[in-house]
């Protein structure tokens, strides 16, 4: 699980992005986001799962929206939904 960057909807698939490559699985994303670690993937869009470990930094943009950047540099942005999720995980870094 420590090499999964993050996972994105693909239509009827989920990507997985991995540091080597990039897998493609037939999964809908809350059955996947309900079979990861809690603790360590946070939901942030819909269509988006992060890693904790490779979020790099987290900056809030305006309308309850976040810019996430993460170690290899890749910039991901946050729906408004998913506020309240990402502030609790930020909560718990700042304690």
């Amino acid at each position: 699980m420590d090499d999964i960057i993050y996972s994105k909807s693909d239509g009827n698939y989920v990507q997985i992005i991995t540091q080597d490559k990039t897998y493609l699985y037939r999964i809908t994303m809350n059955a996947l986001f309900d079979s990861l670690d809690t603790f360590q993937f946070l939901r942030i869009h819909r269509s988006l799962i992060v890693n904790n470990i490779y979020i790099k930094s987290c900056r809030y943009t305006s309308n309850n929206e976040y810019q996430l950047r993460l170690k290899n540099n890749k910039e991901l942005i946050s729906s408004r939904s998913y506020k309240s999720s990402i502030s609790d995980y930020l909560s718990t870094l700042e304690t």
